[in-house]
């Protein structure tokens, strides 16, 4: 169990569907499925692979214009209140914005 901005509680659940449940506004969940990121895989249920490592330059973990979970979010301030839309998106990415650079630098 979590809580979020609001401090009201939530649990996050993984279906057997492979969807999500996220709060939203901190009142209604979202059922959210792998489809909202750009390029990102469902799991592989196989127990004799499901740990495998994955090359991080085949992912992408940004939203799909469109999604359900772009403007989805609550405003944190000081954390994302510099979002690109009518609220926040649900997720580490925000839409539209330059993907953040990790690690050296030249």
């Amino acid at each position: 169990m979590a809580a979020d901005a609001a401090g009201g509680r939530y649990d996050a659940q993984v279906s057997d569907a492979d969807a999500i449940e996220m709060p939203t506004a901190c009142v209604n969940g979202l059922t959210l499925d792998y489809d909202v990121f750009v390029n990102v895989p469902k799991l592989d249920r196989d127990p004799k692979t499901v740990q495998r490592l994955y090359d991080f330059k085949n992912l992408d973990f940004r939203l799909r214009p469109g999604s359900t979970a772009i403007d989805r979010g609550v405003t944190l301030p000081n954390i994302n209140d510099g979002f690109a839309g009518k609220a926040p998106d649900l997720g580490a990415l925000e839409a539209g914005q330059p993907l953040p650079i990790y690690g050296p630098r030249r």
